[in-house]
């Protein structure tokens, strides 16, 4: 059986491109904050949890775009380099895959880290830093036509006839589902809101046991 398309498919806000962000991610439970650059702060949440809407406090955590890659690299050893004292361990629920398990602090010198990055905004930056919440959902917002195709594809894939054997990659289809539209209520992005119909089905898709 074919595996279902991924979002990246359909939706250009996940690939990659070419600006440069350095990130302060603090968890929603104040117990640790990453250090690290992409180029894709979204990708990146979601690659350290599916539900990085839970695990993260994103109105707290900060973004700095610079120019290059370089430039980025150079922030995040910097800040590291300075915190490189307390540095914890990655909370569990950060997935395997997503690797940088070296990178996280002790809450307590978030401040620290935060005043490090305020440092390198430049003097004609009247943006500064952005505010991670605020970034994510403005990327949310961009991709929601392309996320209802893919959602509705997705809804199509997990309701056709199933053998016995494929019934965990149908679960994994529901979860993976699920996560993506508890994070758009989470960000406050309404999504199919000119079809009401797809939001009855995709909802109670979304909650079938998994």
């Amino acid at each position: 059986m074919d595996a279902m398309p991924s979002l990246e498919s359909y939706t250009p806000e996940l690939a990659n491109d070419d600006r440069w962000f350095v990130y302060l991610l603090t968890s929603s439970d104040c117990s640790a904050f990453k250090v690290g650059f992409t180029c894709n702060p979204l990708q990146r949440l979601y690659s350290f949890s599916h539900r990085y809407f839970e695990h993260f406090d994103l109105a707290a955590s900060r973004l700095l775009q610079v120019e290059t890659n370089l430039n980025a690299r150079a922030l995040e050893g910097e800040i590291k380099h300075a915190l490189a004292a307390h540095r914890i361990e990655c909370p569990s629920w950060v997935l395997p895959q997503a690797g940088g398990d070296t990178e996280w602090f002790s809450p307590i010198y978030f401040s620290d880290a935060f005043a490090h990055l305020r440092s390198h905004v430049g003097a004609q930056d009247e943006a500064g830093t952005l505010n991670v919440e605020d970034f994510v959902r403005e990327a949310l917002e961009r991709a929601r036509p392309y996320f209802e195709s893919w959602a509705l594809a997705q809804a199509h894939s997990i309701l056709r006839p199933r053998s016995r054997h494929e019934q965990l990659l149908v679960a994994t289809e529901v979860r993976t589902l699920r996560d993506w539209l508890d994070a758009y209520c989470a960000l406050n992005v309404e999504v199919f809101a000119d079809n009401p119909d797809a939001r009855v089905l995709l909802s109670g898709i979304a909650a079938h046991s998994l």
